[in-house]
């Protein structure tokens, strides 16, 4: 074996033992009888029907010859192969390739992926992945304990570095922030780009006290000032005296308050699929995986099929290497990104925060209320449902769903159960029609883009309709005035749109009628 490892027909003669002296012995005295070009069904095929009755019985008698050297070659290679990839899955063997072209930097090819790959031509030691022929070249296989293979990263790029897998999450002091958000980048865009976050509640600052510990929530102005002096000084030294805290918002430790009175929908889109640090990766996720688009910008877990994030998809297992774990849902994520790991490091940041989320809601931190599918149902989501595999959430319109019993294929094999989730701290005496940016006087800057405008216009209506399905107690163009107030930049088209989807989904059918509501008056 070579410094680099074995090729992939190395590999294989390693796996196969005696088999492999079979297989190429069976292989040859397959080549050596007659093929079959085409197969006769039906006379015709001359004038003389004989002719072709006399070709058909050939034909039979050549296809009777090769069905058990056929059956024997198929066997022993699916025993080899099948070998191999156990080697693969369990992590007693680890590879790498060059994914898509033969120049391309090698790299790993983790375990799971595997399920996903067959031989494209064994003697050049090239794989294909099935379902997007991407062809892997120069494949090269180490027997031994897995471990991280740096040689895959882009230059100046590292492996994804593990999340924390046990207790809370302690928040990145300002030179890591800065390395996750935007890497190696001039102070100006740094300072930019972090400022920017905490601007718009993506990021939440903290100071940390002489144990350790946070000692208070810091405000937003005093932490720019605190990043610009950083970043005046040399950067290593101002980091040893710098005592900020930044957290992600649903990983923040006052989470509750800020998530409190928004809808699932709004949160999955703003504080889990536009986490900055995950902005970082998804641009790069997209270029080497177009599909990954529908991932980032709608919300769909895995972008060729199911679409809904399961409840524990979040949940990181200690005993496994790469953080995929053992899940249906786990397996396709890692077959989809082992080629790629700006695409790997995409969904795993969207895991972590996802995570933080269900957390929350399954320890009661934090309460979700939804309009119930079955009558017998609560408003309250119970919290044990947001740690039970069972369930999954609609990221794009904040529906949980729950596995059917008695599906009949995959069309039908989540029920939905609640409509229009929105969370609330316990305790909190906040009405569903309050806004959870009243009051405050950051909350357009929060609002963010168009896209979050919309959501969180969306999730104030749905909240509107569901304190009162029945009547409508203002016309449609004072909320809509309304709506302007909170977030200037919806247009009217958007609020219509919002509008539609919020009755859609809380089927408040008299919010859908036309006209004045009764008993109003024109002023």
């Amino acid at each position: 074996m070579s410094s680099d490892g074995w090729t992939l027909i190395e590999a294989v003669k390693q796996v196969a033992g005696a088999r492999w002296d079979q297989w190429i012995a069976a292989k040859k005295q397959l080549a050596a009888l007659p093929t079959v070009r085409f197969r006769v069904v039906s006379s015709g095929i001359s004038s003389n029907n004989s002719e072709a009755e006399d070709l058909r019985q050939r034909q039979a008698g050549i296809l009777a010859q090769r069905a058990p050297l056929e059956r024997r070659v198929r066997t022993l290679w699916n025993e080899i192969w099948s070998e191999l990839r156990t080697k693969m899955l369990s992590g007693s063997w680890t590879s790498a390739g060059s994914r898509g072209s033969a120049t391309s930097a090698p790299a790993p090819i983790y375990g799971p992926g595997w399920c996903q790959l067959s031989v494209k031509k064994l003697d050049q030691s090239i794989l294909i992945e099935r379902g997007t022929k991407i062809r892997i070249f120069n494949v090269r296989i180490l027997p031994g304990e897995i471990r991280e293979q740096a040689q895959g990263a882009a230059a100046g790029q590292e492996l994804v570095d593990r999340p924390p897998l046990h207790g809370p999450f302690a928040g990145w002091a300002l030179d890591e922030a800065v390395e996750r958000i935007v890497g190696k980048a001039s102070n100006e865009a740094s300072m930019t780009a972090l400022t920017s976050a905490i601007a718009s509640g993506h990021l939440v600052p903290y100071l940390a006290d002489k144990d350790g510990g946070l000692s208070q929530l810091l405000d937003k102005g005093a932490c720019i000032e605190i990043i610009a002096e950083y970043f005046k000084k040399c950067t290593s030294r101002a980091a040893e005296n710098c005592d900020l805290i930044l957290f992600p918002t649903v990983c923040a430790p006052n989470a509750p308050d800020l998530l409190s009175g928004l809808s699932l929908a709004h949160v999955m889109s703003t504080y889990v699929l536009n986490d900055p640090e995950l902005l970082r990766w998804a641009p790069l996720a997209i270029a080497a995986e177009e599909t990954m688009r529908r991932f980032v910008e709608q919300g769909w877990y895995y972008p060729i099929g199911w679409h809904e994030w399961r409840v524990t998809v979040g949940t990181f297992d200690p005993e496994d290497e790469f953080e995929f774990g053992e899940s249906p849902i786990g397996i396709l994520m890692a077959e989809r990104s082992d080629g790629d790991l700006n695409v790997r490091r995409t969904k795993l940041v969207a895991r972590r925060r996802f995570g933080c989320l269900m957390k929350l809601l399954s320890t009661s931190k934090i309460e979700a209320r939804g309009d119930p599918v079955r009558s017998k149902d609560d408003r309250q989501i119970l919290a044990s449902v947001w740690s039970d595999n069972a369930y999954y959430v609609d990221a794009d319109r904040g529906y949980l769903l729950v596995e059917n019993p008695n599906s009949q294929d995959r069309h039908d094999a989540l029920t939905l159960r609640y409509r229009a989730v929105l969370l609330k701290k316990p305790g909190s005496i906040m009405s569903a029609t309050e806004s959870h940016d009243q009051g405050n006087p950051s909350a357009k800057s929060r609002s963010g883009s168009l896209r979050d405008a919309r959501a969180a216009c969306r999730a104030w209506l749905m909240g509107l309709m569901l304190e009162s399905p029945e009547v409508k107690p203002k016309p449609k163009p004072a909320y809509r005035q309304d709506s302007r107030d909170k977030w200037p930049e919806l247009t009217d088209k958007h609020f219509t749109k919002s509008w539609e989807e919020a009755v859609e989904e809380t089927d408040a059918i008299a919010w859908a009628k036309a006209g004045r509501p009764r008993g109003t008056t024109k002023k």
